[in-house]
């Protein structure tokens, strides 16, 4: 895997880039927000995250909110 710099190597920069767009959110909540966004999981879903994926799209196929299945292919 390549390594990119990301908001998990520099916290601070993603804290104020968020906060741009977050106006409404105070230091506390920019920092809560950036962590449910940026973790390792963005990074890398692993296997189960990639099961997941494919099983919300088949859901949301079944249901009839995409008239066609996705089958998901995942780069490496």
């Amino acid at each position: 895997m390549r390594k990119n710099a990301n908001g998990l190597e520099h916290r601070t920069a993603a804290l104020t880039h968020a906060q741009a767009y977050g106006l409404v959110l105070d230091d506390s909540q920019t920092d809560e927000f950036v962590g449910m966004y940026v973790n390792q999981r963005t990074l890398d879903y692993g296997t189960d995250g990639r099961k997941t994926v494919q099983l919300f799209l088949d859901r949301g196929h079944a249901a009839g909110i995409s008239p066609y299945r996705v089958i998901v292919e995942w780069a490496e």
